[in-house]
């Protein structure tokens, strides 16, 4: 009886023990622990590593607003006929799918670390690496258990240098190193896998430099970029609030690289073009930041010691990417309708109203801003602008017609040519014969559509070939005189004179003027060439079989490289100098003496 008292109690011990070891395995289940859940097991942990600018958390209004008070640009003077305008934008600019998967293997590679918070308390932290965006835990002896509810992960790379909770990242790691933050997460007691995601954004942001010049490429440039205060040198990282301070400061002096642009196939041609990218920490703005020009030339003017800051509208944020933009422009001096003259530059520019743009200071003259007359042609044809009655085509009209080229560069009398009958064979005054002479009577009827009050303003005028020449030199930039060109030569190389570059074009833009419309406008114009006053004799002029006629013509310069050509005064036919693809537009550009 006793024994089998002893045996039924050590039954009963034996059961116990075993539902005691059943119930403590049933408390562990898929890596959970008393209703915790096992981060290491239970959280698949995926990284996607973001562009810049990506997942911008600023509604589309106001990034809008502030996109364009950041572009605004600000005008630089620069001294000596340049000045610049200047901005920071931000750098729309994505990678293309071979550049990400690229960066993407590049930065996966390393350690990252994930720190898990309630609020602002931290509940562990776990150590891995990164396969096909996926995080796998390393480290043996760390785990996170977590009470079911609501959490923020933080990750960061190993180019976040880690001390407790005190994360440091310095600017020489601005390109690389990344954090990302997913908030918000609630853990549930499930015994399923829960995920959780992170976009991983760069800690800096980077900048790149854009200069641009208008109608004129820049040799040679070469810049330093360079601190006017010390900039972010390192920025401490609170992953508890998820918050940047500024932790030490630094000087900035570096050397922009643009060596990957050529223009056109010509290297050290440059007329828009970007630099590679530079980084910086949050917090640095554009202010900070100084371009020295160090050396080369645009406009044909040496640049070297001209200098610009950028705006300071914002701070760069962490992941931004931005341009900064600066472009040169050749201060052209305009005439104002009250007789004075000045640069976009001036204090007092846009309270005047231009019109023209001054040609020769010494000869006080200016081009008018838009065209007395023009004619568009169909295509493949010709404008008929006659230069005079097709009655007077072969007739003397003025008594300086001269068959040397010299002598027409230097005539500056197209006011006399116009306004007088001084130089006339007929002697007429060419300004007031509209049907004789439609060209001189439409520059000397041109209206710039204001009124002018200056009383040295005087009257406009059909320019000579001497007075255009001083427009292609002073303003066009060019090198050389015009000359008499041949059929070929409308394309020129860049460089050579003439150098086929139109800066003008964005002088006459800017003073809201017309440019000279090359290729452009209904009809697929080619050729714009303006009518000048000049009257060449070609009675002895070697030309093909087509010029054989014993006739008088006048000069004409086809625009785009500037060179002097020859067409009859009526009713010019464009196959016999360029050939049956092309069309020509004709127009009058008056000049005007102050």
């Amino acid at each position: 009886m006793k024994k089998s008292k002893k045996t039924i109690i050590s039954a009963a011990c034996a059961l116990l023990a075993l539902l005691t070891t059943a119930c403590s395995n049933d408390d562990v289940v898929d890596g959970n622990k008393n209703g915790q859940i096992d981060a290491k097991k239970n959280i698949e942990f995926s990284l996607k590593f973001d562009d810049y600018n990506a997942e911008d958390t600023i509604d589309h209004a106001t990034r809008a607003a502030q996109d364009a008070e950041l572009a605004k640009p600000r005008i630089i003077p620069m001294g000596d006929m340049m000045y610049a305008e200047v901005s920071m934008q931000r750098d729309t600019t994505k990678a293309t799918p071979k550049e990400k998967a690229a960066a993407t293997r590049a930065l996966s590679d390393g350690t990252y670390t994930i720190y898990a918070y309630q609020g602002t308390t931290l509940k562990g932290t776990l150590t891995g690496t990164v396969t096909s965006n996926v995080f796998t835990p390393t480290s043996s002896n760390q785990e996170i258990y977590l009470e079911p509810g609501t959490y923020t992960f933080v990750c960061c790379n190993d180019k976040v240098q880690i001390s407790g909770e005190t994360w440091t990242i310095d600017r020489a790691d601005a390109e690389t190193a990344r954090i990302g933050i997913a908030a918000g997460k609630v853990v549930t007691a499930t015994p399923r896998k829960q995920k959780v995601a992170f976009e991983m954004k760069h800690v800096g942001s980077r900048a790149r430099i854009k200069l641009q010049a208008e109608g004129f490429p820049m040799l040679d440039i070469t810049s330093t970029l360079t601190s006017t205060s010390n900039i972010v040198g390192s920025v401490k990282f609170n992953p508890a609030t998820q918050s940047y301070i500024n932790s030490s400061t630094e000087s900035l002096s570096v050397v922009p690289d643009f060596s990957n642009y050529n223009y056109s196939g010509y290297t050290n041609y440059m007329i828009d073009g970007f630099s590679k990218y530079l980084y910086f920490l949050p917090g640095t703005t554009g202010s900070q930041l100084k371009l020295t020009l160090t050396g080369g030339t645009a406009y044909r003017l040496p640049v070297a010691g001209r200098t610009v800051s950028f705006p300071s509208l914002s701070s760069m944020v962490a992941n931004g990417s931005y341009i900064l933009r600066l472009v040169l422009r050749y201060n052209y001096i305009y005439l104002y309708s009250d007789g004075t003259t000045g640069q976009i530059t001036d204090a007092d520019h846009f309270s005047k109203t231009p019109i023209g743009v001054v040609v020769s200071r010494s000869k006080r003259l200016a081009v008018a801003l838009k065209d007395a007359r023009n004619e568009v042609p169909t295509p493949f044809g010709a404008s008929t602008f006659p230069w005079s009655a097709h009655s007077l085509q072969n007739s003397q009209s003025m008594t300086t017609m001269s068959n040397n080229i010299a002598d027409h560069i230097n005539d500056f009398k197209g006011e006399d040519y116009t306004w007088t009958s001084t130089y006339s064979t007929d002697g007429k005054v060419k300004a007031n014969e509209s049907t004789d002479y439609p060209a001189f009577y439409a520059a000397a009827h041109y209206s710039p559509g204001v009124p002018i009050t200056g009383t040295n303003v005087g009257k406009w005028f059909l320019p000579t070939l001497g007075e255009w020449n001083l427009l292609s030199k002073n303003l066009n930039l060019e090198l050389v005189d015009l000359r008499l060109g041949q059929p070929t030569e409308y394309n020129v190389i860049p460089g050579t004179p003439p150098s086929g570059y139109l800066p003008l074009e964005y002088g006459f833009y800017r003073a809201n003027g017309d440019g000279f419309k090359y290729n452009s406008g209904p009809g697929n114009t080619d050729l714009n060439i303006p009518v000048l006053a000049s009257e060449y004799d070609i009675t002895n002029y070697i030309t093909p079989p087509v010029y054989s006629e014993n006739i008088t013509y006048l000069y004409t310069i086809f625009y785009k490289a500037l060179i002097a050509r020859l067409v009859k005064k009526s009713n010019p036919d464009p196959a016999a100098f360029i050939g049956p693809f092309y069309s020509i537009r004709y127009f009058v550009r008056p000049f005007v003496h102050y």
